[in-house]
């Protein structure tokens, strides 16, 4: 796959860019513990009743994600084998807050986090889901689970929905969430998550890239922690476009964060057709088109909501799959991947190919 200066690769920013896998694993645990000890007054230190390693195994046997649902099943979990039940037609003229309050100061849990975690077994809870499929699909089934109701996960996060609150403290940290939500953090001191992930390219790869092609990147997180993040990470001046879920046109080079920009990522629907073109039209807005560029996505296309063909012809889009399981070979193809990629490298040999070429070349002589 030949590439010239005068092309345009935008690269997911989920799918590809980054590796977040370990921020949200440990996000996952993080919020379980914090919710426990911070929201519910559960005694004892507010670290160590989990570890990465058991917490990675269960996800991974029962079909969860690391992020938001792990921590919720993780904390359904841990409120299912307290000794007390809590009914909630007791509580049912309360709100989430007073309920809380309630049982912080008048029906306190008697276990302390030391006693969970002898008593913990998250394998009981695994062959239960297991038996109805896995994932929070047999998650929802569950609905006789003891204490689910003290999990409140929904609404917005600065009033009721405190389990997302917490996770958000956990992963954004201190800056991030006060510019995300306009609020400081009530549970949570430690530094976000977000700080321990990655990019999958290394300098050197980014640099050979930006002398091939122009870059751009789309993305599903709010605007505000993708700009964090590359600029956490010293990437933003290698693109030239970055198009998040809110579908806005931004500067990678500008590290000012405008509140009024901002939104709840999870408040609406993506439209990742959207955003692609958005990245494409931002990137070629300032340059005489020319017949013979072309653009280039690369990212997970065995997903189905990534429907490519409604622009693949018209900006004569050619796609690159990208997937860490190779066993999805087939479905990037089906999902109208050209080429496929199961690894960093192996992206930018198809993006550099010429470039490859002329140095072999150089070599042989």
């Amino acid at each position: 796959m030949e590439t010239s200066p005068n092309d345009l690769v935008v690269i997911d920013f989920d799918d590809v860019l980054i590796d977040c896998y370990k921020s949200l694993l440990l996000a996952s645990i993080r919020t379980t513990e914090i919710y426990l000890t911070k929201v519910l007054g559960v005694q004892g230190p507010d670290k160590g009743l989990l570890s990465p390693k058991e917490v990675e195994q269960f996800a991974n046997a029962y079909g969860f994600k690391v992020g938001h649902d792990l921590a919720y099943v993780l904390l359904l979990y841990f409120l299912s084998i307290l000794d007390e039940e809590y009914s909630p037609d007791e509580f049912d003229a309360l709100d989430p807050k007073a309920v809380i309050e309630t049982i912080r100061t008048q029906r306190p849990i008697r276990e302390t986090t030391a006693d969970l975690k002898k008593r913990k077994r998250l394998s009981d809870l695994g062959k239960v889901l297991r038996v109805r499929g896995g994932g929070m699909h047999a998650l929802n089934k569950l609905t006789d689970l003891k204490n689910r109701f003290l999990a409140f996960n929904e609404g917005h996060i600065t009033m009721d929905n405190y389990l997302d609150r917490v996770f958000e403290e956990v992963y954004l940290g201190e800056e991030l969430f006060q510019t995300e939500y306009g609020q400081a953090r009530m549970f949570s001191r430690d530094t976000g998550t977000i700080h321990m992930e990655e990019p999958r390219f290394t300098i050197d790869q980014f640099n050979r890239l930006r002398r091939r092609v122009r870059l751009a990147t789309v993305t599903k997180r709010t605007q505000a922690r993708t700009m964090y993040l590359l600029n956490l990470l010293g990437l933003a001046d290698y693109f030239s476009a970055v198009v998040s879920s809110e579908n806005t046109f931004h500067n990678a080079a500008d590290t000012e964060y405008n509140v009024d920009m901002l939104g709840v990522a999870d408040t609406k629907v993506r439209n990742f057709v959207a955003e692609l073109v958005s990245a494409i039209e931002r990137m070629s807005a300032d340059q005489q088109w020319l017949a013979e560029s072309r653009i280039i996505y690369v990212g997970d296309t065995s997903d189905p909501a990534k429907d490519l063909s409604m622009i693949k012809d018209r900006y004569r889009l050619t796609v690159i799959g990208f997937s860490l399981d190779r066993r999805k070979r087939q479905a990037l193809k089906d999902g109208g991947a050209d080429a496929v990629a199961f690894d960093a490298n192996q992206v930018v040999r198809l993006l550099t190919e010429r470039e490859q070429r002329h140095r072999d070349r150089r070599r042989r002589r």
